[in-house]
């Protein structure tokens, strides 16, 4: 309990109530018992959420979700806390903010310097298993185990399946050392199933892009000298133009369905849309619902999106696309294959 509330103390955001991690209201305790209170969150798990799907994640949506999962984990490691538990099951799902998550659960966390507690072992890097076994955590790098486990987390987005179902009862570090991190990431689990499956293809034809494939390995690297922290994802998230978040086109994503609201899931740089069903600007796009305009800039955060209309071109207008689940655009009448074919 003790190691929880402290942790959550140093991460208290209230500065900036958009980190995802859970916000620490307060605490007591009383006789036989102790609490810690802290906001409430309606969406489940992403295990859960994971557990539940029934198709393949979108690309844009794992690198959002891989986005702030890894400022969350900096912000901690920044602070001196490493979670030394990151899974699935310990990151929560707030849907009334457009689907935002919120990494939970520090009754692991670790200081600088300090041995570790506990862990799960299925989701735990292969330095920290050596450790284990010849109970020697010295020289452990613990943003080095946080960042292998949120690798493990994106593997189980890519597969849309729990690690314990896809390892045959190995842990991931043990699977990637004995077979290496290209092997886990061309299991035909994460090929997409709208893509032709050829015997003659590997990782190249699975869907998701190369610069996702590169971000997701090199926090799986099982040589943690050159594995990535969760701060070093930043920049290629935020900033590369090849970034999953601002690349103008991604393969693994939902088809855009005309009417359709527009969200993380099915945006294209230059596609058409029109008012959805929460526009909440008036007349500011030239009026009338039936204007089409044309997104023209994506943002890493995913939750706004710039677009112009033709009756106002000389400037461009900043529309939500799930931020406080609201969805101000929707998909406007222009056939799916003119997106493939650029036509």
């Amino acid at each position: 309990f003790t190691r929880e509330l402290d942790a959550l103390v140093k991460l208290n955001p209230k500065e900036n109530k958009s980190l995802a991690i859970v916000h620490f209201e307060e605490w007591f305790a009383g006789p036989g018992f102790a609490c810690i209170v802290m906001n409430y969150v309606d969406g489940g798990t992403l295990a859960q959420e994971i557990s539940a799907k029934t198709e393949p994640y979108t690309e844009r949506r794992i690198a959002w979700y891989a986005l702030q999962i890894s400022e969350a984990l900096a912000f901690a490691h920044e602070r001196g806390v490493a979670h030394h538990d990151v899974k699935s099951s310990n990151v929560l799902i707030d849907r009334v903010a457009g689907g935002k998550l919120l990494l939970a659960d520090f009754g692991s966390a670790v200081a600088p310097g300090e041995d570790s507690i506990f862990f799960t072992e299925i989701y735990a890097s292969p330095e920290l298993l050596r450790m284990r076994d010849l109970d020697d955590y010295s020289g452990l790098e613990a943003d080095k185990v946080d960042a292998f486990g949120l690798g493990c987390i994106l593997f189980e987005l890519l597969c849309c399946r729990k690690i314990v179902d896809l390892t045959d009862d190995k842990t991931l570090a043990e699977f990637i050392e004995q077979r290496g991190v290209e092997a886990a990431l061309d299991l035909t689990c994460i090929q997409l199933p709208w893509l032709e499956s050829s015997s003659s293809t590997s990782q190249h034809n699975i869907g998701y892009s190369s610069a996702l494939r590169h971000l997701v390995k090199s926090i799986l690297e099982p040589q943690p000298s050159i594995r990535w922290t969760p701060s070093q994802l930043q920049k290629p998230f935020r900033e590369d133009p090849r970034s999953p978040l601002l690349a103008l086109h991604v393969v693994a994503s939902q088809p855009p369905i005309p009417g359709a609201a527009v969200t993380v899931d099915n945006i294209q740089h230059g596609m058409f849309v029109q008012r959805g069903q929460d526009w909440d600007d008036g007349d500011a796009d030239g009026g009338g619902n039936g204007r089409i305009g044309v997104v023209i800039k994506l943002d890493p955060d995913v939750g706004y999106t710039e677009v112009v209309w033709p009756y106002c071109a000389t400037k461009s207008m900043c529309c939500r696309i799930g931020e406080g689940n609201k969805y101000e655009l929707q998909v406007g009448p222009t056939p799916q294959y003119d997106f493939f074919l650029g036509t």
